[in-house]
Protein backbone atom coordinates (compact mmCIF):
# COMPACT_ATOMS: atom_id res chain seq x y z
CA UNK A 1 0.00 0.00 0.00
CA UNK A 2 1.27 3.48 -0.88
CA UNK A 3 2.07 5.87 1.91
CA UNK A 4 0.17 9.14 2.00
CA UNK A 5 1.88 12.50 1.64
CA UNK A 6 -0.59 15.30 2.44
CA UNK A 7 -0.26 19.05 1.95
CA UNK A 8 -2.66 21.31 3.86
CA UNK A 9 -2.26 24.97 2.89
CA UNK A 10 -4.75 27.76 2.18
CA UNK A 11 -2.52 29.02 -0.67
CA UNK A 12 -4.41 27.55 -3.66
CA UNK A 13 -1.72 28.48 -6.20
CA UNK A 14 1.05 26.86 -4.16
CA UNK A 15 -0.97 23.70 -3.53
CA UNK A 16 -1.81 23.36 -7.23
CA UNK A 17 1.79 23.76 -8.36
CA UNK A 18 3.05 21.36 -5.71
CA UNK A 19 0.53 18.70 -6.71
CA UNK A 20 1.42 19.11 -10.41
CA UNK A 21 5.09 18.53 -9.62
CA UNK A 22 4.33 15.54 -7.40
CA UNK A 23 2.26 13.84 -10.09
CA UNK A 24 5.02 14.29 -12.68
CA UNK A 25 7.48 12.60 -10.33
CA UNK A 26 7.99 8.92 -11.18
CA UNK A 27 10.19 7.59 -8.34
CA UNK A 28 8.12 8.30 -5.23
CA UNK A 29 6.36 5.61 -3.20
CA UNK A 30 3.85 8.10 -1.82
CA UNK A 31 0.34 9.06 -2.89
CA UNK A 32 -0.45 12.78 -2.78
CA UNK A 33 -3.48 14.40 -1.13
CA UNK A 34 -3.85 18.18 -0.96
CA UNK A 35 -6.25 20.39 0.97
CA UNK A 36 -6.99 24.10 1.07
CA UNK A 37 -10.09 24.00 3.28
CA UNK A 38 -10.45 22.84 6.87
CA UNK A 39 -13.65 20.89 6.17
CA UNK A 40 -12.18 18.70 3.42
CA UNK A 41 -9.04 18.01 5.46
CA UNK A 42 -11.03 16.99 8.53
CA UNK A 43 -13.24 14.70 6.45
CA UNK A 44 -10.15 13.00 4.98
CA UNK A 45 -8.36 12.57 8.31
CA UNK A 46 -11.47 10.95 9.79
CA UNK A 47 -11.15 8.17 7.21
CA UNK A 48 -7.43 7.78 6.51
CA UNK A 49 -4.06 7.88 8.27
CA UNK A 50 -1.35 10.17 6.93
CA UNK A 51 2.37 9.34 6.86
CA UNK A 52 3.61 12.86 6.10
CA UNK A 53 1.58 16.03 6.64
CA UNK A 54 3.05 19.29 5.38
CA UNK A 55 1.21 22.19 7.03
CA UNK A 56 1.07 25.61 5.40
CA UNK A 57 1.73 29.03 6.88
CA UNK A 58 -1.24 30.32 8.85
CA UNK A 59 -2.82 26.92 9.47
CA UNK A 60 -3.41 26.30 13.18
CA UNK A 61 -1.47 23.20 14.17
CA UNK A 62 -3.43 22.96 17.43
CA UNK A 63 -6.63 22.24 15.50
CA UNK A 64 -5.16 19.24 13.69
CA UNK A 65 -5.86 15.76 15.18
CA UNK A 66 -2.47 14.15 15.74
CA UNK A 67 -3.49 10.53 16.39
CA UNK A 68 -3.79 9.62 12.69
CA UNK A 69 -0.68 11.44 11.48
CA UNK A 70 2.75 9.81 11.59
CA UNK A 71 4.93 12.90 10.92
CA UNK A 72 4.11 16.63 10.74
CA UNK A 73 6.26 19.25 8.99
CA UNK A 74 5.65 23.00 9.00
CA UNK A 75 6.15 25.28 6.01
CA UNK A 76 7.85 28.53 7.03
CA UNK A 77 8.61 31.89 5.41
CA UNK A 78 12.22 31.89 6.62
CA UNK A 79 15.00 29.56 5.37
CA UNK A 80 16.52 29.69 8.87
CA UNK A 81 15.10 26.92 11.05
CA UNK A 82 13.99 27.80 14.56
CA UNK A 83 16.05 26.01 17.21
CA UNK A 84 14.03 23.66 19.38
CA UNK A 85 10.91 23.82 17.20
CA UNK A 86 8.27 21.23 18.09
CA UNK A 87 7.91 20.10 14.48
CA UNK A 88 10.52 20.04 11.68
CA UNK A 89 10.42 23.22 9.57
CA UNK A 90 10.70 23.40 5.78
CA UNK A 91 11.29 26.63 3.86
CA UNK A 92 8.25 27.19 1.65
CA UNK A 93 9.70 29.46 -1.03
CA UNK A 94 12.06 27.02 -2.70
CA UNK A 95 11.42 24.60 -5.59
CA UNK A 96 8.79 21.94 -4.92
CA UNK A 97 11.47 19.32 -5.58
CA UNK A 98 13.57 20.63 -2.67
CA UNK A 99 10.57 20.75 -0.32
CA UNK A 100 9.58 17.21 -1.21
CA UNK A 101 13.10 15.82 -0.92
CA UNK A 102 13.71 17.46 2.46
CA UNK A 103 10.54 16.09 4.03
CA UNK A 104 10.78 12.59 2.57
CA UNK A 105 14.47 12.32 3.48
CA UNK A 106 13.77 13.22 7.09
CA UNK A 107 10.79 10.86 7.25
CA UNK A 108 12.68 7.88 5.81
CA UNK A 109 15.77 8.45 7.93
CA UNK A 110 13.61 8.46 11.06
CA UNK A 111 11.82 5.33 9.89
CA UNK A 112 15.10 3.54 9.19
CA UNK A 113 16.36 4.35 12.69
CA UNK A 114 13.20 2.91 14.21
CA UNK A 115 13.75 -0.32 12.28
CA UNK A 116 17.47 -0.56 12.93
CA UNK A 117 17.28 -3.22 15.64
CA UNK A 118 14.99 -5.51 13.70
CA UNK A 119 17.03 -8.68 13.05
CA UNK A 120 16.93 -10.39 9.70
CA UNK A 121 18.31 -13.76 8.75
CA UNK A 122 17.21 -13.41 5.15
CA UNK A 123 19.49 -10.62 3.94
CA UNK A 124 20.93 -11.59 0.57
CA UNK A 125 24.34 -10.10 -0.27
CA UNK A 126 24.84 -9.53 -4.00
CA UNK A 127 27.93 -8.30 -5.82
CA UNK A 128 27.85 -6.75 -9.29
CA UNK A 129 31.29 -6.62 -10.92
CA UNK A 130 32.78 -6.08 -14.35
CA UNK A 131 36.43 -6.95 -15.08
CA UNK A 132 36.38 -3.91 -17.38
CA UNK A 133 34.46 -0.92 -16.09
CA UNK A 134 31.76 0.47 -18.34
CA UNK A 135 28.61 2.53 -18.04
CA UNK A 136 26.35 -0.42 -18.79
CA UNK A 137 27.56 -2.33 -15.71
CA UNK A 138 26.95 0.58 -13.36
CA UNK A 139 23.48 1.24 -14.79
CA UNK A 140 22.78 -2.50 -14.57
CA UNK A 141 23.46 -2.39 -10.81
CA UNK A 142 21.15 0.62 -10.41
CA UNK A 143 18.47 -1.09 -12.49
CA UNK A 144 18.59 -4.30 -10.44
CA UNK A 145 18.31 -2.32 -7.21
CA UNK A 146 15.50 -0.06 -8.41
CA UNK A 147 13.42 -2.88 -9.91
CA UNK A 148 13.70 -5.06 -6.81
CA UNK A 149 12.90 -2.01 -4.65
CA UNK A 150 9.44 -1.90 -6.22
CA UNK A 151 8.58 -4.85 -3.98
CA UNK A 152 11.37 -5.13 -1.39
CA UNK A 153 13.60 -3.03 0.84
CA UNK A 154 16.94 -2.74 -0.97
CA UNK A 155 20.33 -1.20 -0.17
CA UNK A 156 22.71 -0.33 -3.03
CA UNK A 157 26.36 0.41 -2.17
CA UNK A 158 28.55 1.97 -4.88
CA UNK A 159 32.18 0.90 -4.37
CA UNK A 160 33.43 2.79 -7.43
CA UNK A 161 36.95 4.21 -7.42
CA UNK A 162 36.04 6.72 -10.15
CA UNK A 163 32.37 7.44 -9.42
CA UNK A 164 30.09 9.39 -11.73
CA UNK A 165 26.73 10.89 -10.86
CA UNK A 166 23.83 8.54 -11.52
CA UNK A 167 20.44 8.79 -9.88
CA UNK A 168 18.83 11.82 -8.26
CA UNK A 169 19.45 11.83 -4.55
CA UNK A 170 17.25 13.02 -1.71
CA UNK A 171 20.40 13.37 0.39
CA UNK A 172 23.14 15.32 -1.38
CA UNK A 173 26.05 14.05 0.71
CA UNK A 174 28.92 13.95 -1.77
CA UNK A 175 31.40 12.12 0.48
CA UNK A 176 29.01 9.87 2.40
CA UNK A 177 30.87 6.64 1.63
CA UNK A 178 34.22 8.17 2.57
CA UNK A 179 32.80 9.30 5.91
CA UNK A 180 31.36 5.84 6.50
CA UNK A 181 34.66 4.07 5.69
CA UNK A 182 36.54 6.20 8.22
CA UNK A 183 33.87 5.46 10.82
CA UNK A 184 33.91 1.74 10.00
CA UNK A 185 37.61 1.48 10.78
CA UNK A 186 37.26 3.05 14.24
CA UNK A 187 33.84 1.98 15.57
CA UNK A 188 32.06 -1.36 16.02
CA UNK A 189 28.46 -0.02 15.88
CA UNK A 190 28.38 1.01 12.25
CA UNK A 191 24.77 0.59 11.10
CA UNK A 192 23.36 3.71 12.81
CA UNK A 193 26.10 5.79 11.17
CA UNK A 194 25.53 4.16 7.79
CA UNK A 195 21.81 4.91 7.84
CA UNK A 196 22.48 8.57 8.61
CA UNK A 197 24.47 8.79 5.35
CA UNK A 198 22.06 7.08 2.97
CA UNK A 199 20.33 8.64 0.00
CA UNK A 200 16.74 7.43 -0.17
CA UNK A 201 14.38 6.58 -3.03
CA UNK A 202 11.36 5.00 -1.36
CA UNK A 203 12.32 1.37 -0.64
CA UNK A 204 15.74 1.89 -2.26
CA UNK A 205 18.57 3.20 -0.07
CA UNK A 206 21.92 4.14 -1.62
CA UNK A 207 25.35 4.64 -0.05
CA UNK A 208 27.77 6.39 -2.40
CA UNK A 209 30.09 9.35 -2.69
CA UNK A 210 33.82 9.37 -2.06
CA UNK A 211 36.46 12.05 -1.63
CA UNK A 212 39.17 9.95 -3.33
CA UNK A 213 39.36 6.45 -4.81
CA UNK A 214 42.01 5.58 -2.25
CA UNK A 215 39.30 5.60 0.39
CA UNK A 216 37.77 2.49 -1.15
CA UNK A 217 41.19 0.91 -1.68
CA UNK A 218 41.80 1.31 2.07
CA UNK A 219 39.08 -1.25 2.84
CA UNK A 220 40.57 -4.56 3.97
CA UNK A 221 39.24 -8.06 4.66
CA UNK A 222 38.44 -7.32 8.30
CA UNK A 223 36.45 -4.22 7.30
CA UNK A 224 34.38 -6.19 4.79
CA UNK A 225 33.73 -9.05 7.19
CA UNK A 226 32.49 -6.66 9.88
CA UNK A 227 30.36 -4.71 7.41
CA UNK A 228 28.68 -7.78 5.92
CA UNK A 229 28.08 -9.32 9.35
CA UNK A 230 26.41 -6.13 10.57
CA UNK A 231 24.28 -5.93 7.43
CA UNK A 232 23.11 -9.50 7.92
CA UNK A 233 22.31 -9.22 11.62
CA UNK A 234 21.27 -5.61 12.26
CA UNK A 235 19.31 -4.47 9.20
CA UNK A 236 15.99 -5.44 7.66
CA UNK A 237 16.92 -5.17 3.98
CA UNK A 238 15.89 -8.09 1.81
CA UNK A 239 18.89 -7.56 -0.46
CA UNK A 240 22.11 -5.57 -0.23
CA UNK A 241 23.78 -4.95 -3.59
CA UNK A 242 27.45 -3.98 -3.81
CA UNK A 243 28.54 -2.48 -7.12
CA UNK A 244 32.28 -3.17 -7.29
CA UNK A 245 33.94 -0.65 -9.58
CA UNK A 246 37.39 -2.16 -9.23
CA UNK A 247 39.37 -5.27 -8.34
CA UNK A 248 41.18 -5.02 -5.00
CA UNK A 249 41.65 -6.89 -1.71
CA UNK A 250 38.27 -6.00 -0.24
CA UNK A 251 36.39 -6.88 -3.43
CA UNK A 252 37.84 -10.39 -3.42
CA UNK A 253 36.74 -10.89 0.18
CA UNK A 254 33.31 -9.49 -0.65
CA UNK A 255 32.89 -12.06 -3.41
CA UNK A 256 33.66 -14.83 -0.94
CA UNK A 257 30.93 -13.52 1.35
CA UNK A 258 28.33 -12.78 -1.34
CA UNK A 259 25.37 -15.08 -1.91
CA UNK A 260 25.10 -14.11 -5.58
CA UNK A 261 27.71 -12.56 -7.89
CA UNK A 262 26.73 -10.99 -11.20
CA UNK A 263 29.65 -10.58 -13.60
CA UNK A 264 28.92 -8.22 -16.47
CA UNK A 265 30.70 -7.51 -19.72
CA UNK A 266 29.78 -6.49 -23.25
CA UNK A 267 30.86 -9.71 -24.93
CA UNK A 268 33.69 -8.31 -27.07
CA UNK A 269 36.72 -10.56 -27.82
CA UNK A 270 38.89 -8.33 -25.63
CA UNK A 271 36.47 -8.48 -22.70
CA UNK A 272 36.19 -12.26 -23.02
CA UNK A 273 39.99 -12.48 -22.83
CA UNK A 274 40.06 -10.23 -19.76
CA UNK A 275 37.29 -12.29 -18.14
CA UNK A 276 39.32 -15.46 -18.70
CA UNK A 277 42.40 -13.87 -17.10
CA UNK A 278 40.36 -12.58 -14.18
CA UNK A 279 38.85 -16.05 -13.61
CA UNK A 280 42.34 -17.57 -13.53
CA UNK A 281 43.48 -15.02 -10.95
CA UNK A 282 40.40 -15.72 -8.84
CA UNK A 283 41.22 -19.43 -8.80
CA UNK A 284 44.70 -18.58 -7.53
CA UNK A 285 43.14 -16.98 -4.43
CA UNK A 286 40.80 -19.90 -3.88
CA UNK A 287 37.62 -18.67 -5.62
CA UNK A 288 36.10 -20.85 -8.31
CA UNK A 289 34.11 -18.69 -10.74
CA UNK A 290 32.30 -21.82 -11.99
CA UNK A 291 30.29 -21.98 -8.75
CA UNK A 292 26.52 -21.63 -9.08
CA UNK A 293 26.57 -18.31 -7.28
CA UNK A 294 28.49 -16.72 -10.19
CA UNK A 295 26.21 -15.47 -12.96
CA UNK A 296 27.57 -13.90 -16.13
CA UNK A 297 25.47 -11.18 -17.78
CA UNK A 298 26.29 -9.95 -21.29
CA UNK A 299 25.20 -6.32 -21.72
CA UNK A 300 24.97 -4.82 -25.17
CA UNK A 301 26.51 -1.39 -25.66
CA UNK A 302 23.79 1.18 -24.96
CA UNK A 303 23.92 4.31 -27.10
CA UNK A 304 21.43 5.93 -24.73
CA UNK A 305 24.17 6.27 -22.11
CA UNK A 306 25.95 9.05 -23.93
CA UNK A 307 25.60 11.82 -21.35
CA UNK A 308 25.83 12.28 -17.57
CA UNK A 309 24.54 12.74 -14.97
CA UNK A 310 21.59 10.40 -15.46
CA UNK A 311 18.55 10.59 -13.23
CA UNK A 312 16.81 7.47 -12.00
CA UNK A 313 13.83 8.17 -14.25
CA UNK A 314 16.15 8.50 -17.27
CA UNK A 315 17.73 5.13 -16.48
CA UNK A 316 14.31 3.48 -16.84
CA UNK A 317 14.31 4.44 -20.54
CA UNK A 318 17.63 2.75 -21.37
CA UNK A 319 18.22 -0.56 -23.12
CA UNK A 320 20.18 -1.74 -20.06
CA UNK A 321 17.06 -1.27 -17.92
CA UNK A 322 14.93 -3.27 -20.37
CA UNK A 323 17.51 -6.07 -20.61
CA UNK A 324 17.87 -6.16 -16.81
CA UNK A 325 14.13 -6.38 -16.25
CA UNK A 326 13.81 -9.17 -18.79
CA UNK A 327 16.56 -11.28 -17.20
CA UNK A 328 16.14 -10.48 -13.52
CA UNK A 329 14.37 -13.75 -12.69
CA UNK A 330 17.74 -15.47 -13.22
CA UNK A 331 18.88 -14.03 -9.89
CA UNK A 332 15.77 -14.77 -7.77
Amino acid sequence: MERIFALYDSDVFYVTRFMEYFKRKKDSNFAISVFTKKESFEEFISLYSIDILLVGIGISIEDIPKDRIKNIYLLTESPIKEAGAQYPEVFKYQPAKAVLEETITDFLLKENKLQINLPSNKVQIISVFSPIQNAESLVHAWAIAAIWAEQQKILLIILDIFPISIGTSYNNTNSALTEFIYYLKENPNIIVKMKDLLSLFGNLSVLSGITHGADILSLNKADINLWVEELRTHTDYQRVIFYQGGYFEASTELMKLSDTIIITDRGTPYERAVYSTWSRQMRQVGINTEQDKFNRMILQEDQGLGYYPLSLSEITNTQVWRDTKQNLDRFD
